[in-house]
């Protein structure tokens, strides 16, 4: 396949009810995937690290793999918290390995964001049962770590290999890049956090080390979840770009993306510049090519992933708005998630959706909206409505047209 030639549909999509494969499925599900005790083709990268997590020495290259078990998250999760199960040693090996690149890579300014995904229990109608949020364990973490650690790799193995060619510019590559904040955008948060009463010690954008310490101050408050969605709000989006600026929000000079060759396109390409870079009849001078072909297919890939990201969260809205349908007439405790003119919006418990509680409907007092303060306050009570505060409200109806 020539490497100016792109795929519309350059990610696989995952809606709540099905996945959309970026390849068919008799290569995402059969051929190209790992099954165990079946022998697969790889490309594979061979990484060895001291106990402190300083990379010593690796190898890329093409490989057989044949894989002798299929783990469960929960599987790991549970071998490596008792010590017992199939390959406990291993495991229990890799998760320290894991930690201490853990522990690293927020040392040097990588973010430490505390995020959750809303997950649903379908029926056989592919209809929502149950709500539940995902949030990241040792299991998630350990193969995220070992993810990180191969794409960083494989980026910085560019960068070194065009040294040892004696180039005078790195050869062309496609890098999993993300800037800083913007400098309004970062000030707007600081303001909020200002308003809603929120200290800290944060000063500018680039200092991803402050925004850790303070992140992990607000981890024990009933504001966190809010800290935290606000601050990744004001944080630039990640791109597929020929031009390499680092990747902020893990703190990498050196990114990409190689792991995901089934359900990313970008790693397609990625593995084909390795393999071109590495063959023995490889002219630096070839590479020329490369440069305006890269650029168009970072573009492409940027812009698609967005789409299919927009696909992925209206596909989590439409689940969570049929799921509370079922609760119409119930009382529910929550967290005021938002606060505007025209009322307050409510993260629900049990549900795990928000909902907007409107002015009109607040019956107790007259409430005003105190832009200053970011809160509603009651004019005979002074009563104070605000982010990370604790309500009871009703689910009064449902839109799921809307």
């Amino acid at each position: 396949v020539a490497l100016v030639k792109h795929s519309a549909d350059c990610v696989s999509v995952y809606l709540v009810d099905r996945v959309v494969p970026m390849l068919p499925e008799s290569l995402s599900n059969e051929l190209c995937s790992l099954q165990p005790n079946k022998v697969r083709l790889a490309h594979t990268v061979f990484m060895e690290f001291t106990p402190l997590g300083v990379l010593k020495d690796y190898k890329i290259g093409e490989s057989m793999i044949k894989s002798k078990r299929r783990f469960s998250y929960e599987e790991v999760k549970e071998i490596i918290e008792t010590g017992n199960g199939d390959h406990s040693e291993l495991l229990a090996k890799l998760n320290t390995l894991a930690r201490t690149l853990r522990k690293k890579r927020f040392s040097k300014g990588g973010l430490d964001f505390e995020t959750y995904e809303v997950k649903f229990k379908l029926d056989d109608a592919k209809n929502p049962e149950e709500s539940f949020l995902r949030t990241g364990n040792c299991a998630t973490q350990l193969v995220e770590e070992c993810m990180l650690a191969a794409n960083k790799t494989v980026a910085e193995h560019v960068r070194k290999f065009s040294r040892e060619k004696g180039l005078k510019r790195t050869l062309p590559f496609l890098y999993r890049i993300h800037d800083e904040p913007l400098p309004n955008k970062f000030s707007e948060v600081l303001e909020f956090f200002k308003a809603v009463g929120l200290k800290h010690s944060l000063k500018k954008a680039s200092d991803s080390k402050a925004i850790n310490a303070f992140l992990r101050e607000c981890s024990d408050k009933p504001e966190k979840h809010i800290v935290n969605q606000v601050l990744l709000r004001a944080m630039a989006k990640a791109e597929y770009s020929l031009t390499n600026i680092g990747h902020y929000g893990l703190g990498f000079k050196d990114y990409a993306h190689f792991t995901s060759p089934i359900r990313r396109y970008p790693d397609l390409i990625v593995h084909r510049l390795l393999k071109e870079y590495a063959s023995e009849d490889f002219n630096a001078g070839s590479a020329v090519k490369f440069f305006g072909a890269l650029e168009d297919i970072g573009r492409h890939t940027t812009a698609t992933e967005r789409v299919a990201m927009e696909a992925e969260r209206a596909s989590v809205r439409l689940a969570q708005a049929l799921y509370a349908r079922k609760f119409v007439g119930q009382e529910f405790e929550g967290t005021i998630s938002g606060v505007t003119s025209f009322g307050i919006f409510v993260n629900i418990d049990q549900i795990n959706a928000e909902g907007l509680l409107h002015i009109r409907d607040l019956y107790d007092d007259f409430y005003y909206f105190e832009q200053k303060a970011m809160k509603l306050v009651g004019r005979k009570t002074r009563r104070t409505l605000g982010f990370g505060d604790r309500i009871s409200v009703k689910v009064s109806h449902v839109n799921v047209e809307k």
